[in-house]
């Protein structure tokens, strides 16, 4: 779930904000809130993502949480989107493939389509690093992509497998270069 509210953004302090003490995006949303003095409201917008807005600033939203606890500025609301790893886990049966679309699609990333690539073109087009490193998920692909080369040399993967694999493969080849 996303949620969001009226942030008042502090000079160097990162977008993303972690540390939330309560599960809940709505919880997230509720601590920022407070700790900024700010009356907060929520709504629903799509599944995983509500939204909310100070009652200082009418219905302006100015960031989103998301159920992985992370805080997004409003002005990134174009990035937010729908995860897809589980659509394309189901696609796949091979357990190193399976590995592979769960560590390439985090369970509650909301960025993009959820997966490193779409991760990788917030990071190059915001500047904003989302990765636990310096690096952002730039090794991660590059890891990645080793990875799902080596699947792809497995005899008895399906050919809808090895379509999605190939898929993968191709977009984090592409966002690499």
């Amino acid at each position: 779930m996303l949620v969001g509210a009226k942030l008042g953004a502090k000079a160097g302090e990162a977008p993303f904000i972690e540390g939330a003490k309560d599960e809940t995006a709505e919880g997230m949303a509720k601590m920022v809130a407070d700790e900024n003095g700010i009356p907060l409201s929520t709504q629903a917008v799509q599944p995983g993502v509500t939204t909310g807005a100070s009652t200082n600033s009418g219905d302006t939203i100015d960031y989103y949480v998301g159920a992985n606890r992370k805080v997004l500025p409003a002005k990134y609301k174009e990035w937010i989107g729908e995860n897809k790893g589980k659509e394309i886990l189901n696609n796949v049966v091979d357990s190193d493939g399976q590995n592979a679309v769960k560590q390439l699609y985090r369970g509650n990333s909301f960025i993009g389509d959820g997966g490193t690539a779409d991760a990788i073109r917030f990071e190059r087009a915001t500047g904003i690093t989302l990765g636990k490193t310096s690096q952002g998920h730039i090794q991660k692909a590059q890891d990645m992509v080793r990875y799902l080369q080596r699947i792809l040399e497995k005899p008895g993967l399906t050919d809808t497998e090895y379509g999605v694999l190939q898929e993968l493969l191709f977009d984090l080849e592409d966002v690499l270069k």
